[in-house]
């Protein structure tokens, strides 16, 4: 079963919530919406870099990422709504909103 962490509006808790799941060895993919694209200007390159190699996958809506130029969009895996929703629909999934 996949499971996506889906992310769109930025909270103090956000980023311990993430690296405990990745900690917790969870198996989920990490998809960023609307101002949570903002996370990859207010955390360190190494928070993310530390996702990767968890084998998270870091999504993100290309038009957000557009919108709001954040640093470092090179990791991520840039995708359009239409794929978001075939992502969410394909097989067995777990969706957890933050």
């Amino acid at each position: 079963m996949n499971t996506y962490v889906i992310l769109s509006d930025l909270d103090d808790s956000t980023p311990s919530i993430i690296r405990s799941l990745a900690d917790q060895k969870k198996d989920f993919n990490l998809i960023l919406l609307s101002d949570s694209i903002f996370l990859l200007n207010d955390l360190p390159d190494t928070f993310f870099k530390h996702l990767k190699n968890r084998g998270i996958n870091i999504y993100a809506i290309r038009e957000d990422v557009k919108k709001r130029n954040p640093q470092n969009e090179n990791i991520l895996d840039l995708i359009d709504y239409e794929t978001l929703v075939d992502l969410l629909l394909e097989g067995q999934v777990k969706v957890i909103n933050l």
